[in-house]
């Protein structure tokens, strides 16, 4: 499913999506996004360069099924486009592939939340509105379900009883926007900590912010720290994104 609704039917389409989560199947993942339209296929041209919240998800069960399922989330008012239709799940995996290019300035950030009031809906749609650059998005991420259904000790990821996620994805091309498009997500990510349970997801943090290891897996980070150091004293296995510094 990828379905687009204007901007403005943003708070509507925020509000509706906290309904529809509250009782979906786990075979259900909507996603909505707050992004601007490329300039280019396969968006139709009358749609380029337009701001829009959309909802996209995949299904985890039949065409069918998926149709059922998300027929309230495409009829929640008058669309700019519909783009839903069944497809590989390897397709899938590459529809957005042109707009991460190598060489891009990319500055994410992430907060879990533990609901989704309308306090926390205005401060989405708020920054959604402002963002510096098109290229950027805020992306809602609803948790819960299987998810919720494993033990916070169980894996190294560690906020199991958040409600969402939210992506903030700060994206751009010009080095002279660095600091105006890095101060709009650290600014959100801000905006939503009366939200918050705290925490963060490492897939969306700066790799340069150095407690993002600590803030991802919360209390299960000392245990990691002291399992990387007895089997890996000599950081073999090592990456940029992984225990900040503590033996990584």
């Amino acid at each position: 499913m990828l379905v687009a609704y204007p901007l403005t039917d943003a708070k509507l389409v925020l509000q509706a999506f906290r309904k529809y989560v509250a009782s979906a199947p786990d075979e259900a993942g909507p996603i909505p996004i707050i992004w601007t339209f490329a300039s280019s296929e396969p968006y139709p041209e009358e749609v380029w360069g337009k701001p829009f919240i959309g909802v996209a998800g995949t299904y985890a069960g039949t065409a069918e099924d998926g149709e059922r399922a998300y027929k309230p989330l495409r009829e929640l008012a008058t669309p700019m486009l519909d783009m839903s239709e069944a497809m590989p799940y390897l397709a899938v995996q590459h529809l957005f592939d042109e707009e991460y290019p190598d060489g891009r300035r990319y500055y994410w950030k992430s907060s879990y939340l533990k609901g989704l009031d309308d306090a926390a809906v205005d401060t989405l749609v708020d920054f959604g509105a402002r963002r510096p650059s098109p290229l950027s998005s805020v992306d809602v991420w609803s948790l819960g379900g299987a998810i919720a259904r494993v033990g916070a000790k169980d894996t190294p990821i560690a906020h199991r009883s958040a409600e969402f996620l939210i992506g903030i994805e700060a994206n751009w091309d010009d080095p002279s926007d660095d600091d105006a498009n890095k101060a709009w997500a650290r600014g959100l990510a801000k905006a939503l900590e009366p939200h918050s349970t705290g925490g963060s997801y490492l897939n969306f943090e700066d790799l340069s912010e150095t407690a993002a290891a600590a803030n991802s897996h919360g209390p299960n980070f000392d245990r990691l720290v002291a399992i990387k150091r007895r089997y890996d004293p000599d950081n073999l296995f090592r990456s940029g994104r992984s225990l900040g510094g503590h033996g990584n």
